[in-house]
């Protein structure tokens, strides 16, 4: 029995790469956690509540990072395939290079709108302007990240993103022992991500040593800009839940969700480490013309697996995960409707299942990406529009806003399952 799983695992690329960087990631998720959770215990929910916003639009800086990323990575697969290891060299010069000028550019152009923001979310301007430090550092960490990917360099990777996340824990403790609050909260991202960056380009420096051979980037461009569109909406419809209950809520109740939304993305981060490990596969099957869609169909199986397990215990034992993670001060009562309350951990189910639907759809849509599919693009669209919509216009209690959430991300995922059955047409026309 033992023989045949390990037989199993080693001959199958997805679960083997899965279970690398599910094993690494499941260690950065404690650090990851650790993190936040100690911030929580030791800022208060109106500081924690500005120290996750700002991670929030931190998060806005990354949307180019998954472009990056999931480009460098297919066209590596690519390459790959026929040895050409001058053409990743040379993709990989042209990205840092560019990636690099255009970000330093953006945050010159960021700094005058972040004291709109600073005004509109009642945040110090100068913590927002601080953000865009991380954007010059995370611009050019995924060109590195997305060749690694596409080698299939997988405990790599999951070294990277253990180290990043233990990083940001040891630091946050040290910058917020020593009384730098949200400020030294802060730091600790953006000092751990700068020691990450150096380490990933140093374990890419055979890549670096090969002589470029110049490749055409029109094709490369041509297939970037979807993605590009694309995680810049999946990354709105993540975050924009956040940012905006620090507009239409108290501070403290803001602080409160940034708790509970905390816990529900779990979910999120759990399923995205297995998609990127699909996401070179599905593209050199692909690429040789072979099938491939029974790696969606295992990895949207294990997504569903982790994600219900999570809602489960979130389910049974809600005071205990908020008040262990938390501590005793989260343990409060929010309005549900009607003048009737409702205590905030019962809520966490009901963000962990609109997260579950969301990583179901981020699944689909990077499996679609992959073998160059881009029209599903109009659906995400759709979505996002409507999730703004709806916030702006129900959100007179914290169950109402969240009752939104999943209604979009369930409706969401329902539509692309449909991109999956014209796939199957489209086989069957061509067969």
């Amino acid at each position: 029995m033992l023989e045949k799983l390990r037989e199993k695992i080693k001959n199958d690329p997805l679960i083997r790469g899965g279970l690398i960087v599910g094993t690494t990631a499941a260690i950065a998720g404690v650090g990851f956690y650790l993190y936040f959770f100690f911030m929580a215990r030791f800022l208060s929910p109106i500081e924690y509540g500005i120290l996750y916003t700002l991670i929030s639009i931190t998060q806005w800086w990354t949307i180019p990072d998954e472009t990056t990323r999931s480009v460098m990575s297919k066209y590596t697969a690519k390459y790959v395939i026929n040895d050409e290891y001058g053409k990743i060299s040379y993709i990989l010069r042209r990205a840092t290079r560019r990636l690099l000028i255009m970000s330093i550019i953006a945050f010159f152009i960021f700094i005058p709108i972040s004291v709109f923001m600073g005004k509109y979310l009642d945040i110090n301007p100068l913590f927002i302007i601080s953000t865009g430090s991380m954007l010059v550092l995370t611009s050019i960490l995924p060109a590195s990240w997305g060749v690694l990917q596409g080698l299939q360099r997988f405990w790599i990777v999951g070294f990277r993103v253990t180290l990043d996340m233990v990083l940001r824990f040891v630091f946050g403790i040290a910058f917020v022992l020593l009384g730098f609050g949200v400020a030294g909260a802060y730091s600790a991202i953006v000092a751990a991500t700068l020691v990450v960056l150096v380490m990933s380009y140093y374990s890419l420096k055979d890549i670096w040593k090969i002589k470029p051979v110049k490749v055409e980037t029109k094709e490369v461009y041509k297939y970037a800009w979807p993605i590009l569109i694309g995680s810049v909406l999946l990354t709105i419809m993540f975050t924009i839940d956040v940012i905006l209950v620090k507009r239409f809520f108290s501070p403290i109740v803001a602080g409160y969700y940034s708790a509970i939304s905390t816990l529900a993305k779990v979910i999120f981060f759990a399923g995205t480490g297995l998609t990127r490990v699909m996401f070179p596969l599905v593209a050199e099957r692909h690429e040789k013309g072979e099938w491939h869609k029974d790696l969606l169909y295992k990895s949207l199986i294990i997504v569903l697996i982790i994600s219900i397990i999570l809602i489960v215990i979130y389910t049974l034992f809600p005071n205990q995960v908020v008040s262990l993670l938390f501590g005793n001060k989260y343990l409060v009562d929010i309005i549900l409707d009607n003048k009737l309350y409702i205590p905030l951990s019962h809520l966490v189910k009901y963000l962990a299942i609109s997260m579950m639907f969301m990583s179901l759809t981020y699944t689909i849509c990077f499996y679609n990406w992959s073998i160059n599919k881009k029209r599903f693009i109009f659906l995400i669209i759709l979505g996002t529009i409507a999730e703004i919509v709806l916030l702006l216009l129900s959100h007179r209690t914290i169950f109402q806003y969240i009752r939104v959430l999943i209604i979009v991300n369930i409706a969401l995922f329902f539509m692309m399952l449909t991109t999956l059955i014209e796939r199957k047409k489209y086989i069957q026309q061509n067969n």
